[in-house]
């Protein structure tokens, strides 16, 4: 009897984070963070809503444009990114942010794929560093 108990208690929370993972993926359907003032998306991102878009035009074609695992398209993830580096902190902002609506294992995803692509793309002109001393 008692396993029987233990069983059902597990498909029950099972259930309960599948139901969690569908509510979290509508929520991040159908939200827009470009659809919020230009005030409270700098104060989101620390950039503005143009550059964001550019980043999303210049980085799309590097972006593992499937990502079949978490159903995450690229510009969340970009947004999750970029949200991730104006935080520096997963817990504040950017797990539980009701915009993105994405996980902490995403979000690192996210990051080490921008940061990559940044890096191995980019790096050479929009990085530079002065060297007058």
């Amino acid at each position: 009897m008692f396993p029987v108990v233990l069983m059902i208690q597990q498909m029950e929370r099972e259930n309960q984070l599948r139901q969690l993972r569908e509510e979290h993926r509508r929520l991040r359907d159908i939200s827009d963070p470009f659809s919020l003032p230009d005030t409270h998306f700098i104060h989101l991102y620390r950039v503005d809503k143009d550059l964001v878009n550019h980043l999303l035009q210049e980085l799309r074609q590097y972006m593992d444009i499937a990502y079949r695992t978490s159903r995450v398209n690229y510009q969340q993830r970009i947004l999750a990114a970029l949200r991730f580096y104006a935080t520096a902190n997963y817990q504040r902002g950017v797990g539980q942010e009701y915009l993105l609506a994405v996980s902490q294992r995403i979000v690192s995803r996210a990051v080490e794929e921008v940061a990559r692509i940044l890096v191995l793309h980019f790096s050479n002109d929009w990085i530079q560093f002065n060297n007058a001393e």
